[in-house]
């Protein structure tokens, strides 16, 4: 068998973490975008059962029946047995307190909570049963707070025994690749935390070595996976591609088009971003009058001018986000080693992203915090429209390198 070259994170049996996962710490009720409101909180056959023995008897809760709708039974099983029935007009849990905090935690303490309460923003994943990482939810305002505190140097990883029996998400990749999962990963990090570049460059640099190893898959030529990992090592360091990437040159015009066309579809019936669209179409003075639409492209490069200088070092706090998706969506292989996929996917985040935050009138980092979480927990947690985004560019014939770059480059 051929020798592995690794950059590996982890030894076998061992955990790694990104630094920033022991340091998270919820803010509880003073949280601005509590993770108890908006979602779809899946709950257990055994958490169901246990839960609402209890709310039933405390006279301080509410009954099982005004916490919990049961999943159909013809859909329904010991995993997804039931769901958190929200408030239907502010989409809060039933059992949040007026102080923002758990009604059912004050009550019956932390251990009676359901695995995704718990877990949330946590994330661990498991490749093949082997325990692998250890990271954070960009959905979380505490998370994104702790990561721009960060952002003064690249994203550090820790490494430790592993502990099991915690809950996680679990990864099944094929046989073949397994073996190269973790460094082909490491190495996208390493490019994407290459700061000798700018973000969107790393992106570009990334995107070329992706489209070699979809290649490599698509051919079966795995035993080549060596040669191709040394020979795009030299992305993780220096500046050598730097004059050949300066050629490449944005298109600001397609840019706000491609996400807009994916804000409308996708997020405009939503009440909880809406907000945050009608702040976007507000600045770039967006119209429609018979399927046709306009937007002002002074008033675009105006917000964006506006932006850069409000937040100038906002471009390694951007790299976090991303670094954070990778290690959950354990880019670029995942769970069907579709990598051009992936990649468009990572490419089309970090264009909403960029779009998103330089348009939505953010006044301070509180504020643009805010305007992310919304975006990331429509986005980031949104599995349907991580496929759409990439089927969308392929179906326009919009996947190539060249058209990511002028996505990309704006």
């Amino acid at each position: 068998m051929e020798k592995k070259i690794t950059i590996s994170l982890k030894d076998k049996n061992h955990t790694t973490s990104a630094e920033c996962y022991a340091k998270f710490s919820c803010k509880g009720g003073a949280c601005r975008n509590t993770c108890c409101q908006g979602w779809t909180i899946l709950v257990t056959r055994s958490e169901y059962n246990k839960v609402g023995t209890l709310c039933d008897r405390s006279p301080k809760l509410p009954n099982k029946n005004e916490i919990f709708r049961r999943i159909p039974r013809a859909q329904a099983s010991d995993i997804n047995y039931a769901r958190v029935k929200l408030d239907p007009d502010a989409l809060y849990c039933p059992l949040l307190t007026e102080d923002g905090l758990c009604g059912l935690q004050l009550e019956c303490g932390y251990s009676i909570l359901p695995s995704i309460c718990k877990r949330f923003p946590r994330l661990k994943n498991y490749i093949n049963g082997e325990e692998v990482t250890q990271s954070l939810d960009i959905s979380c305002e505490a998370v994104l707070e702790l990561l721009y505190e960060m952002a003064d140097h690249p994203l550090r990883f820790i490494t430790e025994a592993s502990k099991a029996g915690q809950e996680s998400s679990i990864f099944s990749i094929p046989e073949d690749t397994a073996d190269y999962t973790l460094d082909i990963r490491n190495l996208c990090i390493f490019i994407l935390q290459n700061r000798t570049y700018t973000l969107p460059e790393r992106l570009i640099l990334l995107g070329i070595a992706m489209r070699e190893l979809q290649k490599i898959l698509d051919d079966n030529a795995l035993s080549t996976i060596p040669n191709w990992f040394a020979r795009y090592m030299g992305f993780i360091k220096g500046n050598s591609e730097k004059e050949a990437l300066q050629h490449l040159k944005g298109n600001s015009e397609f840019f706000v088009h491609n996400n807009l066309r994916y804000l409308i579809l996708k997020f405009s019936e939503s009440t909880s971003i809406r907000p945050l669209f009608r702040k976007i179409l507000k600045t770039i003075e967006y119209t429609s009058q018979d399927g046709i639409s306009n937007f002002n492209m002074e008033s675009y490069h105006h917000a964006c001018n506006v932006f850069e200088d409000s937040f100038p070092d906002i471009e390694n706090f951007f790299e976090h986000c991303l670094v954070m998706w990778v290690l959950k969506a354990v880019f670029p292989l995942g769970d069907n080693n579709k990598v051009w996929s992936a990649y468009m996917q990572l490419c089309s985040i970090y264009s909403l992203m960029r779009f998103s935050a330089s348009t939505s009138d953010s006044k301070n980092i509180e504020e643009l915090i805010d305007n992310l979480v919304i975006l990331f927990r429509h986005t980031t947690s949104n599995i349907q429209l991580n496929q759409y985004t990439s089927n969308q560019l392929e179906y326009n014939n919009s996947d190539t390198l060249a058209h990511i770059a002028i996505l990309l480059l704006g």
